[in-house]
């Protein structure tokens, strides 16, 4: 055999405090007989576990570099701690430190640290295997002990180099100053339950003390079972979070507020859980308990994981869902001033999530019925939404689909967009003219009559090309009608347009007028090019009474050349 060494000495470099604690220790406590045959430390009970603590407390002091001690004067105030402590807190550290004694090189401040988390977590864990210890009272023993740490950890501080008075302020070691920081409190409850053995970890995770459990465990926990791929660990995870978000119905409002705000940091897994649609349960909980919440704190962070479910229920195409958390927000409910749920649906009703429902509506795909209901809560946001995409170069591709969804809204959005063409907002006014005339013709010829004198000869050529379409023609009559009336007020560049509309029509009302303007005799149009075009017009319309004039026309043409 080779590679085997005996009697070779391994030197080890332990610190020389922490040489003369543990010597102290021995000559204080001896062996200790609480150490079973698998050398683990067993405590009697709770006080036990406090006097050993206070007992390590008090001889961490002398280590502090700011008491500027000689190693003499250290070991003397060990000594002075060993003498004032009970028999068995000295020789239950020696079992600790037995179980877990330095490592090489490490310093006295975090071997201290190290050995009295190991001592309070072999006590915690085993208290609570047996059921002496609640998942609820986990955190408050954790402060307790800290409480126990940072009061036994003081020591006075010195005036200055020799004086001898001892101030009455005092200083904390660097364990009672680790101990008083609830961020290094919170980190150990996180790893107490992150160390749980799995069967109790299961048994709280599925009970009503779930809610006790730090969201970063919990996260961790879920993170975890979400990674795992197969089915039975994510099943498990999704009854955890169901169980976790039913604590929202508890008595003690520090559960409710503790879920609030676990949920909202959860969120990522709670989404990765239900990949495609969230469970009903989620939003009736919360809004249940929005409802009749009285603090402050938990009303806001429930209003806050509200908002966050109804963006992802848009976003994944849960309009029904999304429906079902606005109108359970709008129920009558007692209103207290920091959770108004009235005023939370129109938060989440915003102006993106209404852009992204207006985006579903014009999906090539059957229309959503739910669609329409949400959309004609705000046909103000659908119309901008639509204007903005009619600029865009794609517009002309979706405005079939853009006339199918007001069509099927009707009358809420088709009078709001019928007000646009009145606007000074040029853009607003196109696209209602180019959205009526797709939609609904017949608003567009009434909003005609008055809005026609205040466009631009742009605005009024798209309003009569749109309705000069093929797929107007059942309208043209009408069309025609309407032209003829409002001929005087268009622009000199549209009213050929108009009149070729008025000659294909076959409106035989419109003759007289067309004749005036054949005969030059019109007190505004007079362009010859016009004139022709009621000629052509009334051709078209084979208006036998206009011969007589066409002729006194072409006589006076043909006078000089004669």
């Amino acid at each position: 055999m080779e590679g085997i060494l005996v009697n070779t000495q391994v030197d080890r470099k332990v610190d020389t405090l922490l040489t003369s604690l543990i010597a102290t220790l021995v000559a204080h406590g001896g062996h200790s007989p609480r150490v079973d045959s698998e050398n683990l430390v067993r405590l009697p009970g709770f006080d036990d576990l406090i006097a050993t603590l206070k007992l390590l407390a008090h001889i961490t002091v002398p280590f502090e570099p700011a008491r500027e001690l000689s190693p003499e004067a250290a070991a003397g105030a060990i000594h002075e701690a060993m003498e004032e402590a009970s028999h068995d807190a000295v020789r239950l550290l020696l079992s600790a430190i037995s179980q877990y004694s330095p490592e090489e090189g490490e310093l006295p401040q975090f071997y201290v640290k190290r050995l009295t988390e190991s001592l309070i977590f072999e006590y915690l864990l085993a208290e609570f295997a047996a059921g002496s210890l609640t998942p609820v009272l986990v955190r408050p023993t954790f402060d307790r002990l800290g409480e126990v740490l940072v009061a036994a950890g003081k020591f006075p501080k010195a005036h200055g180099p020799g004086s001898q008075a001892a101030s009455t302020s005092m200083m904390g070691s660097s364990l009672a100053t680790t101990w008083a920081a609830e961020s290094y409190r919170e980190k150990l409850v996180t790893r107490f339950w992150l160390e749980l053995p799995p069967r109790e970890k299961s048994m709280v995770l599925r009970g009503p003390d779930l809610w006790s459990v730090p969201v970063l465990a919990l996260r961790q926990t879920l993170g975890n079972l979400a990674d795992a791929g197969a089915d039975a660990p994510r099943r498990e995870a999704r009854h955890i979070v169901l169980n976790y978000a039913r604590r929202l119905e508890h008595e003690d409002p520090r559960a409710r507020q503790a879920v609030a705000a676990g949920l909202n940091a959860l969120l990522p897994i709670v989404e990765s859980l239900w990949p495609n649609q969230l469970p009903e349960d989620l939003s009736k909980v919360a809004l249940t308990a929005l409802q009749i919440e009285r603090e402050p704190q938990t009303a806001a962070a429930l209003a806050t994981f509200i908002e966050s479910l109804s963006h992802i229920a848009v976003v994944r195409g849960d309009y029904e869902g999304f429906e079902a958390m606005l109108l359970a927000l709008e129920q009558p409910s007692r209103e207290f001033d920091h959770a108004n749920p009235s005023a939370l649906a129109k938060r989440i009703f915003t102006q993106e999530r209404v852009f992204l429902l207006v985006d579903a509506g014009l999906a090539h795909r059957a229309l959503d019925p739910v669609l329409p209901r949400l959309l004609v809560r705000d046909p103000d946001k659908l119309l901008d939404r639509l204007t903005f995409l009619l600029a865009e170069d794609r517009g002309g591709n979706v405005l079939p689909a853009m006339a199918r969804l007001i069509r099927t809204i009707g009358v809420p959005v088709l009078t709001i967009l019928e007000t646009r063409l009145y606007e000074a907002r040029p853009q607003r006014v196109t696209a209602a003219i180019k959205l009526l005339a797709a939609a609904d013709p017949d608003r567009l010829l009434r909003g005609l009559t008055r809005a026609l004198a205040s466009w631009e000869w742009n605005m009024q050529d798209l309003a009569v090309s749109e309705l000069s379409r093929p797929a107007n023609t059942p309208n043209a009559q009408s069309a025609a009608s309407v032209f003829s009336s409002v001929l005087v007020n268009a622009h000199p560049l549209v009213v050929p347009m108009m009149i070729d509309q008025i000659g294909l029509s076959g409106e035989s009302r419109s003759i007289p007028q067309l004749m005036e303007i054949a005969a030059g005799e019109h007190g505004s149009l007079r362009d010859q090019f016009v004139r022709i075009k009621a000629i052509e017009a009334l051709g078209r319309l084979r208006a036998t009474e206009a011969m007589r004039n066409h002729r006194v026309c072409v006589q006076r043409r043909m006078t000089p050349w004669l």
